[in-house]
């Protein structure tokens, strides 16, 4: 078993390939963008969660798979586009090592959460390469000046540099990970999921710019919002001072 799923309203993804320290082969990545797909169409999951079994996330790129480029990218972007096109927000849970191509994979996440001693870094120059598909997701999350800090030196960095530079949501102290990712499930479950998924796309949609179309965009979807049901139960919630009731509304929808 190379990528372990476990269902709930918190789904989890764990890479599990203890043999190369979770290495992301073609195959591992194949399999992460499926899982992916996959729990993004079950209505009971509110949260995935990306995360490395073992105690560590995953040491990059497997450098004895030798995959076509093609191939490779394929593989990379198959993962970038899962985690993009998922409705519900995916959240990587870091720990341990989390060097190149895994370094991109928790950019291309929605949120992250690192323990503070987790070792990043991107060593591609140091083996005369270029972190060119890590550099897809990386590069729009940080400063210009923090984006060369790390793609040219090839220096390690700890969760508490990475949350600094905004590579990370958060670092807690390795013995408050799970604390700490409890918290932040608990705080994306608490919105409706047809608002939370629009707040997701808000979020891609806007981030590269508001060009000419977004406002269209924009005001389509809040027309389509407004008219919801879990607008009116919200609505409800508030004028009657309790919980919004998420569950039991996907329940009346499913049946």
């Amino acid at each position: 078993m190379i990528v372990r799923v476990t269902e709930g309203v918190a789904s989890r993804v764990g890479i599990d390939v203890p043999g190369t320290r979770n290495a992301l082969s073609t195959a591992v990545l194949d399999g992460i963008a499926e899982a992916i797909r996959r729990l993004s169409q079950r209505d009971q999951t509110r949260v995935i969660v990306l995360t490395g079994e073992g105690g560590s996330f995953s040491s990059g790129a497997d450098l004895k798979e030798n995959a076509p480029v093609k191939r490779a990218a394929a593989a990379v972007t198959g993962v970038y586009e899962a985690i993009a096109q998922s409705p519900q927000p995916v959240l990587a849970r870091v720990e341990g090592r989390c060097l190149g191509l895994a370094v991109g994979l928790v950019a291309a996440c929605d949120l992250a959460i690192a323990a503070a001693d987790t070792s990043f870094g991107l060593p591609e120059p140091r083996l005369g390469q270029a972190p060119t598909l890590a550099a897809l997701t990386i590069v729009p999350r940080l400063r210009r000046s923090d984006a060369n800090e790390l793609l040219l030196t090839g220096a390690m960095f700890d969760g508490i540099r990475a949350s600094a530079m905004g590579l990370v949501n958060e670092s807690v102290p390795a013995a408050r990970l799970d604390e700490a990712v409890g918290q932040w499930i608990g705080r994306l479950t608490a919105g409706g999921p047809g608002a939370i998924a629009a707040c997701k796309k808000l979020v891609r949609m806007l981030s590269a710019g508001a060009g000419p179309g977004a406002l269209p965009a924009v005001t389509g979807l809040a027309a389509q919002l407004a008219a919801a049901a879990e607008a009116e139960e919200g609505r409800a919630a508030f004028l009657e001072r309790r919980a919004p009731r998420w569950a039991a509304l996907a329940a009346g929808a499913e049946r």
